[in-house]
């Protein structure tokens, strides 16, 4: 276990189930940062050593008998310490957060240049870069940029990254700093500045932004009682304290709090201290905005701490708005494995389920970590320990308590997947969750993972616009590409459009599995002229939720087309100076003289004879006059591939193309550029008024966004010149890796 870990794990011997299934004894770490009130507290260690002695007579010093379920889709995307010295970071504590730009941000607590921590960004795709490390400012043994952030970003308004350091900084008592998306770092507060660190120490937790724009927060130490604060930061750094713990008899108000604070929706602020509280197992608070903090639950209410006990994490409010969250430990279960629990803003408080309920603690043990609620509308949350193989595990739980193990890290030889998951989970705007585990991966410093647990609905494109299209004329068509890019299949329920003057045909089954796609083919025929807009709805089942819908503008314009009448026939004018005609010439009767003629004849004809003119009849034509050569339409002038497997083609998309002109395009060539490929039937030349089929599929070769370039390429140069394009995009993605049969995680 890394000098770092959680202050429930750092005092006392503790009895432990180790990764090879036996009881062993593990003593506190070396060489911690001592100063901290936490590394010198723990009221729980002998409450928990006894209940872990019991755990391992009650499972028979092994564990080799345990259920291993069925595994969901996890996908280990990057494992930390890949470089050198883990220049790149090591023990990621934190939950991710999404910027605006569709990456992922967060932090390690060790690694990094200087071995203090870091802040990096991934990609879905999995690239990481290191953004900072920490203990760059050193001076006089101290990290004056701070060291070892344990708590998570947050986004701020203005674009940048806000977070704390719970080392470092002026007074060596942490830091909260702000961070650029590209790495430029600022330190905005040095804690402990105050006579006595009344403006508290040790920040563990993350920041909030509130509604006012401010950021607010919790200290570990420090403050008036030397047991914590809560405090606000504006976002120049001006810092003041709102409320300092255990400012009651006997810490009745709590003490010690590791998480950070939540705004509810009716502007109050809400939190947990692991500590203090009535019973002194840590307590849920509500804080108003000037300071105010009225202790709602005191834990341990219950006989055995059967409501559970030391919350570590932080709270959520639900969409029915209560609160929900975790304690490390406590609960119903002989091993007091932990619990979750639901809470009124009120202050009633429901245990909705106690950990290691299922043999071997196959459920999970020990969550570090709170939850975050689905787009499905249930909880997801890691355990530290527990799972198949009692390494960390993650869980579904619906609001009524009907709990199902999703995954059990360490599923693989020497854990590759990784193990110990802290942090809690974040789901992208893919629909899929992401996590960190603090422990394992290929370096043995720790993973980020993306888990897939339902399906999830793309349309790509996300707009058709249809140009100029003659009254009652059908247009070429244009293709739209569903895709699930989740795990899990994929229930299309209905295609429909909303509007006038569109329709559509596709092959959608009722069913997609993930990775499959389908196509809708969408034509225009305009009943007037101007602008014409419409909805294509599709519904379907998408991130778990029956009757989900996605849709795409559909958008086009009619006009009239112009016929154009037969002109007069061209007559020429008779010329400036005509010819008299000339009488027949005609041969004597023999013995007769001739008949009068010209004196001379312009071909040499001399006396006696006359013939006629071998000259050619006239004949009147018009002018001449060049034709223009015509020019192509195109059915779309872009196409878009979304979260295509890489080294697999995609489904094809089509574009048509059209000679509107009176006169044959002849046609050189028709190519694709990039991981776009294309086939087509349009020949060497395109007769007038006819269309022909270009069929573009995309088929990447490595992981990320991708361009490319459809070509036609003519003989002659029209009014667009010798090439036309159509501008082509797409995104691969990394394929899905499941974990060897036998080692999976129960449903």
């Amino acid at each position: 276990m890394s000098e770092h870990t959680r202050p429930s794990f750092l005092a006392g011997i503790l009895t432990w189930l180790d990764r090879n299934r036996t009881c062993t004894v593990l003593r506190p770490p070396e060489g911690g940062p001592t100063t901290a009130p936490l590394f010198h507290r723990e009221p729980g260690s002998l409450h928990r050593s006894l209940r872990m002695l019991v755990l391992c007579m009650t499972f028979g010093l092994s564990l080799a008998a345990g259920p291993a379920g069925k595994a969901q889709t996890l996908t280990t995307l990057y494992s930390f310490c890949a470089q050198n010295n883990c220049a790149d970071g090591q023990i990621p504590y934190t939950v991710l957060v999404q910027g605006r730009d569709g990456n992922f941000y967060g932090t390690t607590i060790e690694g990094g240049a200087y071995s203090e921590g870091t802040v990096y960004k991934i990609t879905p795709g999995g690239t990481l870069t290191t953004l900072y490390s920490f203990c760059a400012d050193f001076n006089d043994s101290s990290c004056l940029d701070g060291q070892s952030p344990d708590g998570n970003l947050v986004p701020g308004s203005d674009g940048n990254f806000y977070g704390t350091t719970y080392g470092g900084g002026a007074n060596s008592s942490g830091t909260i700093f702000r961070i650029t998306p590209r790495g430029s770092l600022t330190t905005l507060y040095s804690f402990c500045a105050q006579s006595d660190c009344t403006d508290g120490s040790y920040p563990y937790a993350g920041l909030i932004q509130a509604s006012n724009g401010n950021f607010y927060g919790t200290t570990y130490g420090g403050g008036t009682n030397g047991s914590g604060t809560v405090f606000r930061l504006t976002p120049s750094g001006d810092l003041t304290t709102l409320y300092s713990f255990c400012s009651q008899i006997n810490c009745g108000d709590g003490e010690y709090p590791y998480a950070g604070l939540i705004q509810g929706n009716d502007g109050n602020f809400y939190g947990t201290t692991e500590y203090g509280g009535v019973r002194n197992h840590g307590t849920v608070f509500r804080l108003t905005p000037s300071g105010d903090l009225t202790t709602l639950y005191s834990f341990c209410s219950q006989v055995n701490c059967g409501d559970g006990e030391y919350p570590v994490a932080g709270l959520i409010q639900a969409s029915n708005g209560n609160l929900y969250g975790t304690t490390h430990e406590g609960g119903v279960t002989l091993s007091g494995g932990g619990t979750i629990f639901k809470i009124t803003p009120s202050g009633a408080l429901t245990t909705v389920y106690s950990f290691c309920s299922q043999a071997y603690c196959t459920d999970g043990h020990f969550p570090y970590a709170g939850l975050s609620q689905g787009s499905d509308g249930n909880f997801y949350g890691t355990t530290y320990s527990g799972g198949a193989n009692f390494s960390g595990s993650i869980f579904k739980i619906t609001p009524t308590g009907a709990l199902t193990t999703v995954y059990s890290f360490c599923a693989q030889d020497n854990c590759p997947d990784g193990n110990d998951p802290v942090a809690g989970l974040t789901q992208g705007s893919d629909g899929n969750f992401y996590g960190t585990t603090e422990d394992g991966g290929a370096n043995q410093g720790g993973t980020v993972f993306r888990l897939a647990v339902f399906p999830f609905a793309v349309l790509a494109p996300t707009s058709l616009a249809f140009s100029q299209q003659a009254v009652n004329t059908p247009s070429a068509m244009q293709s739209v590409i569903v895709s699930n890019t989740g795990t899990g299949s994929m229930t299309v329920s209905s295609i429909a459009i909303t509007g006038d003057d569109f329709s559509q045909t596709d092959d959608c089954i009722n069913s997609l599995a993930a990775g499959e796609g389908c196509a809708i083919n969408v034509t225009f025929s305009p009943t007037g002229t101007g602008l014409t807009a419409a909805t294509l709805t599709v519904a379907d089942n998408s991130s778990g939720v029956a009757g989900s819908t996605q849709t795409l503008s559909l958008s086009g314009t009619g006009f009239e087309p112009v016929v154009s009448e037969p002109g007069p026939p061209v007559v020429l004018p008779p010329p400036d100076n005509p010819e008299p005609p000339q009488p027949p010439v005609t041969s004597p009767e023999p013995g007769q003289p001739a008949a009068p003629g010209p004196s001379a004849s312009p071909f040499g004809v001399g006396p006696g004879r006359q013939v006629h003119s071998p000259m050619s009849p006239l004949v009147a034509t018009s002018p001449s006059a060049t034709t223009s050569a015509p020019a192509v339409r195109f059915s779309s002038s872009s196409l878009l591939f979304f979260g295509q497997t890489v080294g697999s083609s995609s489904s094809a998309q089509v574009i048509k193309l059209s000679n509107p002109g009176d006169a044959p395009i002849p046609i050189s060539s028709i190519t694709a550029s990039g991981d776009f490929q294309q086939t087509n039937d349009c020949g060497s030349s395109l007769e007038a008024g006819a269309q022909c089929t270009i069929s573009v599929t995309f088929k990447p070769g490595t992981a990320g966004e991708k361009t490319g370039t459809l070509t036609i390429t003519r003989k002659d140069a029209g009014p667009q010149g010798s090439t036309q394009t159509v501008s082509l995009s797409g995104t691969g993605t990394e394929p899905m890796v499941h974990p060897p049969a036998g080692k999976a995680a129960q449903e």
